[in-house]
C-alpha cells in the first residue's frame, strides 16, 4: 500500500499510474472519525487498486464538525466539497471512473 495525506500528491501519483489502475476504478468516499467532546474529524478517503495488487490510498483531512459551532462545520463542509470536486475532476480527466467505497488490502 502507498499512502498519501496530501491531495495533490495522490493526484500526481494517479497521473503517473493511471494506465495501471485495475478496471479503471477509483473509490472515493467520506470518512467521519469521532474525536473528543463530540467533535468529528472529516476525511476525504480515496483508493485505487493497481493491476499488480498494490493500493494507492489517500486520507485527506478536510476539517472538523463541531456540534456547538455550526460556522466551523460549514467551513469543513465547503472544504470537503471543494476537495472532492478537485479529486473527481482529476480522476475524470484521466478517463478513470469514480465509485463509492474503499478498496481494502487482501488479508
Amino acid at each position: 500500500m502507498v499512502k498519501f495525506v496530501e491531495l495533490e500528491a495522490f493526484i500526481k501519483e494517479l497521473e503517473k499510474d493511471w494506465h495501471n489502475v485495475d478496471r479503471g476504478i477509483v473509490r472515493v468516499t467520506r470518512v467521519e472519525r469521532p474525536s473528543s467532546r463530540g467533535v468529528v474529524n472529516v476525511v476525504l478517503f480515496a483508493t485505487a487498486r493497481l493491476v499488480d495488487g498494490n493500493i494507492l490510498r489517500l486520507e485527506y483531512f478536510v476539517g472538523q464538525v463541531w456540534p456547538k459551532y455550526p460556522e466551523y462545520s460549514a467551513i469543513t463542509e465547503r472544504n470537503f466539497a471543494e476537495a472532492k470536486q478537485q479529486l473527481e475532476k482529476a480522476i475524470a480527466d484521466l478517463n478513470l471512473e469514480v465509485r463509492d467505497g474503499i478498496f481494502e488490502e487482501a488479508s
